[in-house]
């Protein structure tokens, strides 16, 4: 599995093979020469890709790199893509009328009455409530989401500036995207491998922005810039 690499990009294959190139000569060939290669053009795509060839085993092993290219429109849309996902593995299957007695009647069981008496309504118990995490919990264990990706690495390209004002892009704005992502994908990635920003044409400071996502996601292994100056997480003064 080490060699198996899903891409998720909505850059073309010329831009990711450079990228990858950029990648490869500050981590230590992360990616490896010899390494097969899959291109996906969306978050749906991984998961149909995962469910396909990989279900059974719940877990994926090999590499995944996140890509971003030419504007924010591809983020936003895997942002949005990633909660239905994950709205999709925790709310359950939609209810039927069978399903909403058995729910509303406490788990099954309908409440006992005094004769002569209408029984009571049903309460409904909301999917987000305290008392139905349990039963949250046991969908998204027996359904076929994939839920974990072992080997991740997010690669922000500098043409995602291009949906700004002068095309002048803060370098917090990027940290703001990535922030997202990872606290969106949280429920599904193991190892945070390498985040890496092409800082080339972001403007404002780096040292804060950095700190933040640090703290945020401690299991980030490492931060690179496009302007070779490397971010480990042990070398940080929070």
């Amino acid at each position: 599995m080490n060699y198996d690499v899903l891409i998720i990009t909505n850059g073309t294959a010329v831009q990711v093979e450079d990228r990858l190139k950029d990648i490869n000569n500050q981590t230590g060939n992360d990616i490896p020469d010899n390494a097969s290669l899959t291109y996906l053009d969306s978050f749906p795509a991984l998961i149909d890709y995962l469910s396909m060839h990989f279900g059974t085993q719940r877990q994926f092993d090999g590499k995944v790199v996140f890509m971003f290219f030419e504007g924010i429109e591809f983020i936003q849309q895997f942002l949005n893509d990633v909660i239905d996902y994950y709205n999709t593995c925790t709310m359950g299957p939609p209810l039927t009328p069978e399903s909403y007695f058995y729910n509303t009647y406490t788990c099954g069981r309908q409440p006992s009455y005094s004769e002569g008496r209408d029984p009571p309504s049903p309460t409904y118990i909301s999917p987000y409530s305290k008392k139905s995490s349990s039963h949250r919990q046991l969908w998204l264990d027996s359904t076929t989401c994939f839920t974990m990706l072992s080997n991740c690495y997010y690669y922000f390209d500098k043409s995602i500036s291009k949906d700004f004002d002068n095309s002048e892009c803060p370098f917090n704005t990027v940290c703001i995207f990535a922030n997202d992502i990872l606290k969106k994908m949280n429920f599904m990635v193991g190892r945070i491998r390498c985040l890496f920003i092409d800082d080339e044409n972001l403007t404002g400071g780096k040292i804060y922005p950095l700190q933040h996502l640090m703290i945020n996601f401690p299991r980030i292994e490492k931060l690179e810039l496009k302007s070779y100056q490397e971010f480990m997480f042990k070398d940080m003064v929070c």
